[in-house]
């Protein structure tokens, strides 16, 4: 839908989901017409009885009516909890939006996965030619115990390198365990533990500093930290204390900077420098931050979709020029020395190397216009980013990440060359057939095909 009427024309014939809930995907306002997020009370007419949730593209925000509050048993006495908003309008009363995991959660839990999801998932995966995917983001123990199961079958197709969510106390008690290798299999691994630091740009809640605040243009912004400064100071030391490295979710600098303050007093407290410490999103990060990455041994992988799909917003809506230019500013963190990765962050965008690499070589928007040409990088270093610096991000550069005697056979086959084609033709360029650990997975060529597989 691409207006606010036919959203709610569709909501008001959908079919409830076996739980009772209409639950809606993929909603941004700055995509619609209208501009703005539905009201509780335009969810309301839309479907009094029945509980509506909707969740927004960026994945930290969503939007609820009556019934859905009631029985959760919210209303607008509800105490906040830490890192999340039940949002009120100017009478006091909810006004619908629901800011921060911690909140969303506790109006609809987590969609639940099952084997045969998972499945879907990992083959679509090897379909755009990956081999190994990054989970860090295990919300509960079910999730650990379904990728224990599916990993260990012959059939699964991807290596997962995953970590604890620390949000969740089930699973941030796990970090012990974690950290003697007591889940690790040659499929999966549990290296990790996630924190979130801010929410979306596009949302409103990412955290800033006094350097970029005022360039930041949000017309309805809510700069809340998902997790307290003290609170994440304690994370990141139990997670090294653990033995396993932090993930922290760092979308704007001001993350960024109590992100590194946690990883250099962890450092500093347990004299640990070999762990591989990395940043998700940093789409907002200055230089001086960049250099201290590098002195701290931080790792930055780039959510480089965001300059093609949203970048005619941080030009036009979210940002000042100058910080709509350095979106996602792999370039400089590059010539600074950090060691830089590309990733998607479904469900904002899909899982697709090639596309992310033809972004990040050509920082063309959805609209055909150049954000930042300074910040482009070479083919060269794009498909770094999907391999070798990826793998040496993520402290596997022995195992995986190039092709050599001792590692892993993982390979892709491509159509084209992706370092000889024209730039902007990567994201053209075919998946012919993804192989993992010497074992095909996935190819869409003739029959002849086969024989070259013999």
């Amino acid at each position: 839908t691409r207006n606010l009427e036919t959203m709610y024309a569709k909501i008001r014939t959908a079919q409830p989901l076996q739980n009772g809930w209409i639950v809606g995907w993929g909603f941004d306002p700055w995509l619609y017409e209208d501009g703005r997020f539905p009201t509780r009370q335009e969810l309301d007419q839309a479907r009094p009885d029945t509980p509506v949730y909707i969740y927004n593209m960026s994945g930290h925000l969503a939007y609820a009516n009556s019934k859905a509050f009631e029985i959760a048993g919210i209303t607008k006495d509800t105490p906040n909890p830490q890192g999340g908003q039940y949002e009120k309008g100017e009478d006091g009363e909810l006004n619908g939006r629901i800011l921060a995991h911690a909140a969303m959660f506790t109006v609809l839990a987590p969609p639940p996965i099952d084997q045969q999801a998972a499945y879907l998932g990992a083959r679509e995966h090897t379909k755009v030619g990956i081999t190994t995917v990054a989970e860090p983001g295990l919300l509960h123990p079910g999730m650990l115990a379904l990728y224990e199961d599916v990993t260990q079958q012959a059939d699964w197709p991807v290596r997962i390198i995953a970590g604890l969510a620390m949000k969740n106390p089930a699973t941030r008690a796990m970090l012990q365990d974690a950290g003697s290798g007591k889940w690790n299999t040659e499929k999966l691994q549990i290296t990790y533990g996630k924190i979130w630091a801010d929410g979306s740009i596009q949302g409103g809640t990412v955290l800033l500093s006094d350097h970029t605040r005022p360039h930041y243009k949000h017309p309805d912004p809510n700069e809340t930290p998902y997790t307290e400064y003290d609170e994440l100071m304690t994370q990141v030391l139990e997670i090294y204390q653990a033995g396993l490295s932090p993930m922290i979710h760092t979308n704007a600098d001001g993350a960024v900077d109590w992100a590194l303050d946690a990883i250099e007093k962890a450092q500093a407290q347990t004299g640990r420098r070999d762990l591989h410490p990395q940043l998700i999103h940093v789409q907002v990060v200055r230089d001086d931050q960049l250099r201290r990455m590098v002195d701290l041994g931080v790792g930055a992988t780039f959510f480089t979709p965001h300059v093609h799909f949203f970048g005619e917003l941080h030009k036009n809506v979210f940002w000042t020029e100058e910080w709509a230019r350095r979106i996602d500013p792999m370039k400089s963190a590059l010539d600074i020395g950090v060691v830089a990765a590309i990733h998607n962050d479904p469900p904002v965008s899909a899982p697709n190397p090639l596309h992310s690499m033809w972004v990040a070589v050509n920082r063309l928007t959805s609209a055909g216009n150049v954000l930042g040409p300074e910040q482009r990088i070479t083919p060269e270093q794009a498909l770094a980013a999907y391999t070798r610096d990826a793998a040496r991000q993520m402290g596997y550069e022995n195992e995986i990440g190039t092709l050599e005697p001792g590692k892993y056979a993982d390979m892709v086959l491509l159509s084209e060359d992706p370092l000889t084609v024209a730039p902007t033709r990567i994201k053209d360029i075919r998946v012919e057939a993804t192989m993992m650990g010497g074992q095909v997975f996935y190819y869409q060529m003739d029959e002849s095909f086969t024989d070259v597989l013999e």
